[in-house]
């Protein structure tokens, strides 16, 4: 994996939703010039961790929805409605898997589940 500077954000964007083989980063350097990008476009799913200081968190792609939207109420009167609209729940599935192995000082970042997530890769939500 190439992690010199050269990378652009959204280079490194790009490659965190099209992980074809794990990256293996520096620590200090996953904290510096990842982590932003990884807040911003993915939500912490689940987490482990290790007794010896290793830990792994599962990120999902914020665009995830893992239910339908419910319907609306019948009976409720129109001024008393909340103004609402639903937003499909299939428009990404994309998952990461990040591993901090602190005896090796080393970040991994593995894929899991990969739909690329076009609204949000060819958006300017992410910037």
């Amino acid at each position: 994996m190439d992690t010199n500077d050269n990378i652009t954000p959204t280079e490194k964007r790009m490659r965190l939703f099209n992980v074809n083989e794990p990256i293996e980063l520096p620590i200090e350097e996953f904290e510096k010039n990842w982590w932003p990008l990884v807040t911003n476009i993915w939500t912490q799913y689940n987490s482990y961790k290790f007794v010896n200081g290793d830990s792994w968190k599962i990120y999902v792609c914020r665009l995830a929805k893992h239910r339908e939207s419910s319907t609306r109420q019948e009976g409720i009167s129109i001024d008393k409605r909340r103004q609402t609209s639903a937003r499909p729940s299939d428009l990404c599935n994309a998952k990461i898997k990040i591993t901090w192995l602190m005896s090796s000082e080393v970040v991994q970042i593995l894929l899991i589940i990969h739909t690329l997530c076009k609204i949000l890769i060819e958006s300017n939500v992410h910037k």
